[in-house]
């Protein structure tokens, strides 16, 4: 029965992507072709990899064992969130992917000097946030803390925004990339920034920073979908996370600094084997333990936390672990530690199969109309920006499935392209004074107000 659900969940995928292909729509830049690269790993390719070699890692470290239901509603509720995602971002993202707007040559390089000042406004503490991150590793000692009874990680010794601070470099290195039209110093910068990133030895953000690479470098050579260059990086970013994954950073970090640490000893595992895809086993504890061991669903009141997860727990010595309103805890029937939900697991811990729907519904829905704004919208480098650093996310938030996974991973993308759209501000405040000052004389009031609406209009 198991097997016949495999075979089942493979057709189904194959049936989505028959039919998103042939939609007008589809392209690299479509939410939908995000989600069909993660579900097809960690729900397609993975399971049959679970099954062929028997995996039972996880299954022993959670300290539980599914029944056949549980394995099969868990491949159930997979392909539902599939198919609600694909049809809600298909239906509110339709229009096709054009360069006839693409952003101007002037405007490329008008944002060079806001990005200058922000960049060195950014970079010492993104240095910094480095730093700490190497000094974590070299010393052994932990930047953070782990609460025991629900598996929460809490910031232990110094503030979560610094610590995370390096998170920066994931968005504003593309972007320096491309602004810089992929000259080799601007490439140079993106090298040096992603090797210090790999040096805190997270995986995680790398792969972010080089989709939206690979984000801003189709979309300059006019492609759709990716030539024969974007695979290649792909292919050394995953060289790169698996050496990461082995041994913490610590090759990239000898490059650059002695350590007196042993070399990483940990287990080393094959790739598919790795608990970073093992969204399949995470959705088989949930469906075998929501709600029939818990006696209730969630009602998406964990979704409260993002009204909590802000505030440093310095401010607030009395911040609970984790979300405010806890119904049940999942630690109280296994030890999921590290468990990600994904999007179909988030959805079915809420509501059931209808808290799938929906949720992976609202996603595919949301994301799809951003789509169709960013081609609708003129294009300009802030618009590129706030597109592909979102998408770019959406690596982290359909493996989490958590509205939360957005606030803490956005806040480093969208902080910088705030103080960039300041920066940005100013400049055209500086050029519309120097347009004032250089009028004749005798030009009318009513003319100088045409002539700098037009050259507002040209800047915007």
């Amino acid at each position: 029965m198991y097997l016949l659900f495999l075979i089942a969940t493979v057709l189904i995928f194959l049936a989505v992507c028959a039919v998103y292909v042939r939609q007008p729509a589809a392209s690299l830049y479509h939410p939908l072709s995000l989600y069909l690269a993660v579900h097809g790993l960690i729900f397609v390719i993975r399971p049959w990899y679970v099954w062929y070699v028997d995996l039972d890692a996880l299954y022993i470290a959670y300290e539980f064992r599914p029944s056949l239901e549980a394995k099969l509603v868990a491949l159930a509720v997979a392909n539902l969130g599939l198919i609600a995602f694909a049809a809600a971002s298909m239906w509110f993202g339709r229009e096709p992917m054009n360069f006839a707007d693409q952003a101007t040559s002037e405007e490329r390089r008008s944002m060079r000097i806001p990005f200058i000042a922000t960049a060195a406004l950014l970079g010492p503490l993104f240095l910094y946030s480095v730093w700490l991150g190497w000094l974590n590793r070299m010393t052994g000692r932990s930047l953070t803390n782990l609460d025991q009874t629900t598996g929460v990680m809490t910031s232990a010794g110094t503030n979560g925004y610094i610590f995370g601070a390096s998170n920066m470099a994931v968005f504003l290195l593309p972007l320096c990339a491309w602004l810089f039209r992929f000259r080799p110093g601007a490439l140079a910068v993106v090298a040096v920034g992603v090797l210090l990133m790999q040096g805190i030895g997270t995986r995680g953000p790398t792969i972010v920073a080089m989709f939206c690479f690979a984000l801003f470098f189709m979309y300059d050579k006019r492609l759709r979908w990716p030539g024969w260059r974007v695979p290649l990086v792909a292919f050394a970013v995953l060289a790169m996370f698996i050496t990461v994954g082995n041994d913490r950073g610590l090759a990239i970090r000898s490059l650059f600094v002695e350590q007196d640490l042993p070399h990483w000893t940990g287990r080393q595992e094959a790739f598919l084997a790795r608990m970073d895809f093992a969204n399949l086993e995470m959705l088989e504890y949930l469906t075998a333990t929501v709600p029939a061991k818990t006696g209730t669903h969630e009602y998406f009141v964990d979704q409260l936390q993002i009204l909590t997860e802000p505030i440093p727990r310095a401010l607030w010595p009395g911040k609970p672990v984790g979300q405010p309103i806890r119904l049940f805890n999942l630690f109280d029937y296994g030890y999921p530690i590290g468990m990600t939900r994904s999007l179909p697991g988030e959805g079915w811990t809420q509501l059931g199969y209808v808290g799938v729907v929906l949720w992976c519904a609202l996603w595919g829905g949301v994301l799809g109309a951003l789509h169709d704004r960013l081609v609708r919208s003129r294009r300009r480098p802030i618009h590129l920006y706030a597109y592909f650093a979102l998408l770019s996310l959406m690596f982290v938030c359909f493996r989490d499935g958590l509205l939360l996974s957005v606030l803490r991973y956005g806040i480093f993308a969208f902080g910088p392209l705030a103080i960039l759209m300041v920066f940005d501000r100013f400049r055209k405040r500086d050029a519309l004074g120097t347009l004032r000052m250089t009028q004749p004389p005798d030009t009318s009031p009513g003319e100088r107000r045409r002539r700098l609406a037009g050259i507002e209009g040209r800047q915007e």
